[in-house]
């Protein structure tokens, strides 16, 4: 991972602030957070299956917000825990395109300690792009 996190108090929800130094990196660094505010032990999911994934946007923003709720419908519909990203290529054409492969396991209650549930990821407060010399991302979870 590139960057860092932090988790941000939001009434009745929970964000992330993520660095980083690359917009992939943003997005790989993102990913890793929401799966702390999932997990109480996110060290505990190993990386053993691996899949790719392609995720679409209409911008930075969306495409930012389209990443996190893929990533939590995997966990909701599969129940997958995702602990490696390795986002390959960010275009932003006419629409954003993610392409990235992503490594985990499934869900087992008795190594992976759940903290919160993450309902959707929102646009609420949501900011994604450049400072400076690096990138930073905010996003808010409905919990």
């Amino acid at each position: 991972m590139s960057g860092t996190f932090e988790l941000v108090d939001h009434t009745g929800d929970v964000g992330l602030r993520v660095r980083a130094e690359s917009l992939e990196g943003l997005f790989e660094t993102a990913a890793t957070g929401m799966l702390s505010v999932m997990l109480e032990n996110p060290e505990s999911v190993r990386p053993i299956q691996r899949r790719e994934m392609v995720v679409r946007g209409a911008d930075v923003e969306e495409l930012f917000v389209n990443w996190l709720s893929e990533l939590n419908f995997l966990f909701s519909t599969e129940g997958k825990l995702f602990s490696k990203f390795r986002v390959h290529s960010i275009e932003m054409n006419r629409t954003a395109l993610l392409k990235a492969q992503i490594a985990g396991e499934g869900y087992d209650p008795a190594r992976h300690e759940l903290r919160l549930e993450i309902k959707a990821v929102t646009f609420h407060k949501l900011f994604v792009g450049r400072r400076d010399d690096h990138w930073e991302a905010q996003v808010i979870f409905d919990i």
